[in-house]
């Protein structure tokens, strides 16, 4: 009988959450889809660990960029150590390749302790900003890239992440731009949280991701 009502509970709160999202989606002329198989993406978060899935996944365009918001679920180890990870992400489609940069939250921190990008960079590829903004994130691109990647992070930019984003990591990789959180929203109101956050990065950084002279190259 316990089982049954713990059963029945957890479904209903999942229908709920459904809910939540059908309607969020609907409301803002967006998709929705329930659950997708992730395996091809080119953000380093996706190369992590197995069984990789997209939940509550929401379709639509920001700004005039494709987006997908989604919960995305992978699992590491084996046996008795086999973890599964959770984490909220926002993918944004950039008209362009980009170089590809890093910008590591120094304040969030991922499940089980861990960064929400468990990967490990090269020391010349750390590059040192000035200010405030070296307490909140640690900023890293291929080597050769500094100046490109000050472009893009001008002094309003890096504002706008330290007052906006200081609990996700990002990353502009190929032509996408990511946003990784290490928790998943719960209300509808931490949800819209995740759009003013990206939205108000985008009102800072729009112009030199889709329109300045910052270009990938192929030696990156």
């Amino acid at each position: 009988g316990i089982f049954a009502i713990v059963v029945y509970q957890s479904y209903k709160q999942s229908k709920q959450s459904d809910l939540l999202f059908i309607n969020f989606a609907e409301v803002n002329n967006w998709k929705y889809k329930q659950k997708i198989v992730v395996n091809e993406k080119p953000g380093s978060i996706f190369g992590l660990g197995n069984f990789r899935f997209a939940f509550d996944v929401i379709i639509g365009t920001l700004k005039g960029l494709p987006f997908n918001s989604f919960e995305y679920h992978y699992t590491t180890g084996s046996g008795k150590s086999q973890q599964t990870h959770f984490l909220q992400i926002f993918e944004l489609t950039l008209p362009r390749l980009m170089p590809h940069m890093v910008i590591d939250s120094l304040v969030e921190t991922g499940s089980y302790g861990a960064s929400t990008l468990p990967i490990k960079f090269a020391g010349s590829q750390r590059i040192e900003l000035e200010g405030d903004f070296s307490k909140y994130f640690s900023l890293y691109a291929p080597d050769n890239y500094g100046i490109t990647a000050l472009t893009v992070l001008a002094p309003d930019a890096m504002v706008a992440l330290m007052d906006h984003a200081s609990k996700c990591d990002i990353e502009i990789i190929n032509n996408k731009l990511y946003f990784y959180w290490p928790s998943t929203p719960k209300t509808q109101k931490e949800y819209e949280e995740i759009f003013s956050t990206v939205d108000s990065v985008l009102d800072k950084t729009l112009d030199k991701l889709t329109t300045s002279d910052v270009f990938a190259q192929t030696s990156q």
